[in-house]
């Protein structure tokens, strides 16, 4: 049985995780719900419709900041905390960006805060895969996936598990990074299916 701070430390993520800059900065400025404009989201991307340019990298910032104060937080105030655990935490915190209960589970598609909150695990190592998956997402960009720069870091990240085992041999922490990319892609699921739309379009010869 696990101890049971270590449960309220992945629920107590989870909740922050749905704090969401993206959809309050919109609703300050501009009375908007996000939840009702564009993807529907309330992160970065759909953000910057609203807020703009600047609005935009404002929004990435604090969900990168998000993540990573929570990873750090029970990194250095529970040093005692076994890997998997910390890694069920960072899954925590992404989770409630996308799903987030005070906002009817309709968040952000929880790639910032996956960032943030999975680099400083195992003394930092994780920048490895983070690394190793920005550079091969903007490689496969036009090659692989014409531009579509969601679908390259989609595929990029699907990485992280083999990275995460090859780096710490931790075969639980492993799995919940499965699931956490698992869990980007189900968010990512509409931009998936647009661009397999798309692409199906394109393959069709027009009609003479």
């Amino acid at each position: 049985m696990p101890p049971w701070s270590h449960i309220a430390l992945v629920i107590a993520a989870y909740f922050i995780g749905g704090l969401s800059p993206g959809y309050w900065l919109a609703k300050r400025r501009g009375g908007v719900d996000l939840r009702d404009t564009g993807s529907g989201a309330t992160g970065a991307t759909n953000a910057g419709r609203v807020l703009g340019k600047r609005g935009f990298y404002i929004v990435v910032l604090m969900d990168v900041l998000k993540g990573l104060c929570v990873a750090l937080a029970v990194r250095f105030g529970f040093p005692e905390i076994p890997l998997a655990w910390q890694c069920a935490v960072s899954y925590a915190v992404v989770a409630g960006h996308i799903w987030p209960a005070w906002l009817g589970f309709r968040g952000g598609k929880g790639v910032a805060t996956f960032y943030g909150a999975w680099c400083p695990l195992g003394n930092a190592q994780g920048f490895i895969p983070a690394a190793v998956c920005f550079v091969l997402a903007f490689a496969l960009k036009k090659p692989l996936f014409r531009g579509s720069f969601a679908m390259s870091w989609l595929a990029a990240q699907s990485l992280f598990p083999a990275v995460i085992w090859w780096l710490w041999r931790d075969a639980a922490a492993a799995l919940i990074c499965s699931a956490m990319i698992l869990t980007l892609w189900i968010a990512h699921r509409t931009n998936i299916a647009d661009y397999l739309h798309k692409n199906t379009r394109s393959e069709i010869p027009a009609r003479r």
